[in-house]
């Protein structure tokens, strides 16, 4: 993602993380491992789908010139789908994290 893409991505995790609206588990957590968490989590949604993308073929509706851009492209084009489209895959990784990080606290105790 380029330094701008990451930059709003990471302010609109700042907000999200900082929502008025989380829940006991969430506000259980430090402020800075949510943030971590929900950067965490919506990266692996870009990833995820840009992953999709390359084994349905896109990598190649490029032509064979841009080869050694396809996957570029299509890390590009999966972060955009994965910020624009809220698919939920962060929002399910982001729960897990949550979870499992107050188990952690939990045995610690």
């Amino acid at each position: 993602m380029p330094i701008v893409k990451v930059l709003a991505h990471q302010t609109a995790v700042v907000e999200t993380a900082k929502s008025p609206v989380a829940s006991k588990a969430e506000r259980s957590v430090p402020e800075d491992e949510r943030l971590r968490m929900k950067a965490a989590s919506q990266e692996f949604e870009s990833v995820f789908v840009s992953q999709m993308l390359k084994h349905a073929g896109f990598d190649k509706a490029f032509g064979s010139e841009a080869q050694e851009f396809s996957q570029f492209m299509l890390d590009e084009i999966g972060g955009e789908m994965a910020v624009g489209m809220e698919l939920g895959f962060a929002e399910k990784a982001y729960e897990h994290m949550i979870s499992r990080y107050n188990a952690g606290d939990a045995d610690d105790g």
